[in-house]
């Protein structure tokens, strides 16, 4: 997703806040990924990350109500509001995304403190429901995209 000066002023700056919220997710979930494997290194930083997560989850539902009220304030003729409309849809899911490595963080940081058995298996069946809501969003990212460049 980018956001472009094609957008109304309020929108285009909503749209710049939730790429710097999936900057910051994407940063996390590749330093997740570089540490977790069937060996959960004991002391890495599941529950900073998990914390972080819970953080950009909460940002992402204050933009997220910033969005609606623009949506609700502004006539459906307007020219951003094919992309409000993806917007809207695009949030949810990349919050899903966020919410479901945050559990995996959990359980992971549980694993390497030994306070909970996390089987492969358990593992490998939360990274498909994870692989999903990757795909999920990315799709709704390549939605907005398509809409900005049909509104340049």
């Amino acid at each position: 997703m980018r956001a472009t000066g094609t957008l109304v002023e309020p929108l285009a700056t909503y749209a710049l806040r939730v790429e710097g919220v999936l900057a910051r997710y994407v940063a996390i979930h590749e330093k997740v990924h570089a540490l977790s494997s069937i060996f959960v290194p004991v002391g890495a930083e599941f529950a900073s990350y998990a914390s972080e997560l819970g953080s950009l989850a909460n940002e992402l539902q204050d933009i997220s109500a910033l969005v609606w009220s623009f949506g609700a304030n502004h006539p459906a003729r307007t020219s951003g509001e094919k992309f409000t409309r993806g917007l809207v849809q695009y949030m949810p899911a990349l919050h899903d995304a966020m919410d479901l490595l945050a559990q995996i963080c959990v359980r992971l940081d549980e694993k390497s403190n030994n306070l909970r058995r996390y089987s492969w298996r358990e593992y490998r069946a939360d990274q498909r429901l994870y692989r999903d809501a990757v795909a999920n969003y990315a799709a709704r990212g390549r939605d907005l995209n398509r809409v900005l460049a049909s509104s340049a």
